[in-house]
């Protein structure tokens, strides 16, 4: 399988690999396949994949559809309408004005109940308000069978990926979380640069950063809150993650179809876990349920 379309991150690759792989696994060829990109941000994932899909799967008729929240303050208050401008010039064949959505935060997602086949989200979930919130909408949007695949970072892991610096986001004392960001920025750690201010002011909205638009929960949180809305979780595609980030480094081909991997075993699931500490894990979450009381 080749892309079309290059990535712009190991991200993106990761995600459309896990989707190739479901669609491959689920056989659905000659169908209708709806994918909803949960917090599409600059609309570039929702492109890339709409690109790609219809050059890999050419009988499957593909509907790409995003919502991304209005109120969440992180983004220029025009983004959205950049966001629309961005997928009409490359995927012009789309009525993105029709499946791209803006809401608030506390809204229902504004798309009818058991519609997608797959719900996807990239580096979202660590910014999310309500987390019961969001896999309640999930499981509603979801249809029988349908999974979701979330990349995004857990409270466990080290090296904060948005300040780049260790244990930040552990620290719920504002007081104390302005001061090490000072502290950290002093030595020489994180984002700190000169020509940014000076380093208490960029300490002080660093601080607010952290405490206002970021919401890292911890693994167990986050299978509770999936199970609360009737989803299976499981940490299934944490390890390609890495897979395709060691690839990168080694400058090996580029890996979609995950299928012939095998993902069973005690060993490969106290890895995916494991790697929980490092960066971001791949949540995996399925609307099905075979128990039937005898």
């Amino acid at each position: 399988m080749k892309l079309v379309c290059p990535p712009e991150s190991i991200t993106h690759l990761h995600l459309l690999s896990v989707l190739v792989t479901e669609i491959s696994r689920k056989n659905l060829i000659d169908c209708r396949v709806r994918i909803l990109d949960a917090g599409c941000g600059n609309g570039h994932f929702s492109s890339f994949l709409h690109l790609n899909l219809t050059a890999l799967f050419p009988k499957v008729e593909f509907e790409i559809h995003g919502y991304d929240v209005a109120d969440h303050g992180v983004q220029a208050k025009d983004y959205f309408s950049k966001t629309l401008a961005w997928c009409e010039q490359h995927c012009p064949d789309v009525r993105w004005e029709e499946r791209l959505k803006l809401i608030t935060h506390d809204q229902s997602w504004p798309f009818e109940s058991s519609f997608f086949d797959f719900v996807l989200s990239n580096q979202v979930l660590e910014h999310v308000w309500d987390h019961q919130h969001f896999f309640s909408e999930h499981s509603r949007v979801l249809k029988k069978s349908g999974c979701g695949a979330h990349l995004f970072p857990l409270k466990h892991y080290v090296y904060e990926g948005h300040l780049l610096i260790p244990f930040v986001h552990r620290i719920s004392d504002w007081h104390l979380l302005k001061t090490y960001i000072k502290f950290m920025s002093k030595i020489g750690m994180g984002k700190y640069q000169t020509g940014q201010g000076s380093i208490d002011e960029f300490s002080e909205r660093h601080a607010d950063y952290m405490t206002f638009y970021t919401n890292y929960i911890t693994y167990s949180e986050v299978m509770s809150v999936v199970k609360q809305a009737q989803l299976r979780p499981s940490l299934k595609y944490t390890a390609d993650f890495y897979l395709h980030k060691l690839r990168q480094v080694l400058k090996r081909k580029v890996l979609i179809d995950l299928g012939r991997r095998k993902r069973s075993g005690l060993f490969y699931s106290l890895s995916n876990h494991s790697l929980k500490y490092v960066s971001s894990i791949t949540l995996f979450v399925e609307k099905e349920n075979t128990y039937n009381r005898v």
